[in-house]
């Protein structure tokens, strides 16, 4: 018997409800995204009949999203900021910890100054992209080692014509000394003993994306190197890190003569500025 559309997200979202906080939102999500619909008709029209091939569309993703895979590959987009991007399963889900991240970056900057700024492992292009959007004078570039991540940036930057050079390399090794004003990064810094590994729909997400070595700061490490050969003296560094990572943070700052502008404790975001010599 065909069902309307309430008792469709009824039955989608109970099977939802023991892997998933937001079964409801994410049924809704589903829902109209298959029916190719804005959420608020699923509200307007709870009694339309289910179209079969959409009902049965609509209960396959369920079942995938009761194992644990991610919703938003499932849809194929998550929302960032301003924007809607395409993700898939070669690049990181973009997060608010991150939006974080870019509202910092604009918190200490000029938006209308002459700046190159470059988004370090820029994967599905989320960062790279918001900066241009909100900084569209600066020059935005970003780099990623990984060739499908770039791809899936590119079409980003393409659907919101955002011009951002995009290159293939491992963090900023092949940059020009002292030639960027501002570094952007949301490097790999997870343990990969860590227990966070086991959260909901991370084992779906690029391992190469979530895991550094040296108990998660091998790459953060490696960045603090190139970040004090390229940025220009009174350069900006800005940063995400894990909960547990904030005195090693300080520590690799004072190393490679950053001051810090501001180290937040949740989300875990530092802005620093390296010295003049």
């Amino acid at each position: 018997m065909a069902k309307s559309l309430q008792q469709a997200l009824d039955e989608g979202a109970q099977k939802l409800h023991a892997f998933a906080p937001e079964h409801c939102f994410e049924a809704r999500c589903l829902l109209a995204h298959h029916l190719q619909k804005p959420k608020s008709y699923l509200f307007s029209h709870p009694e339309a009949i289910l179209d079969p091939q959409v009902e049965q569309a609509f209960f396959a993703c369920i079942k995938k999203r009761a194992s644990g895979f991610p919703l938003a590959y499932i849809l194929g987009y998550a929302d960032f900021m301003d924007l809607r991007l395409c993700v898939n399963d070669a690049v990181l889900i973009p997060r608010n910890d991150t939006e974080a991240l870019v509202t910092s970056v604009l918190k200490f900057t000029n938006k209308d100054a002459n700046i190159t700024c470059i988004d370090a492992g820029c994967g599905s292009g989320a960062i790279c992209c918001a900066i241009k959007h909100y900084c569209p004078n600066w020059h935005v570039l970003g780099m990623d080692l990984s060739q499908a991540a770039l791809n899936v940036s590119k079409a980003n930057a393409h659907a919101h014509q955002l011009d951002i050079p995009l290159f293939r390399g491992n963090f900023l090794e092949c940059i020009q000394s002292q030639s960027i004003d501002i570094i952007v990064s949301n490097p790999p810094y997870i343990d990969p003993k860590s227990p966070y590994l086991k959260a909901d729909g991370l084992e779906f997400e690029p391992s190469q994306a979530l895991i550094a070595d040296e108990n998660g700061l091998g790459d953060i490490k490696t960045l603090f190197q190139q970040a004090n050969r390229i940025l220009k003296p009174n350069g900006l560094l800005f940063l995400e890190f894990g909960f547990d990572q904030i005195d090693a943070i300080s520590n690799l700052a004072h190393k490679y003569c950053f001051e810090s502008l501001e180290i937040q404790n949740g989300p875990f975001i530092a802005a620093l500025q390296k010295k003049a010599s």
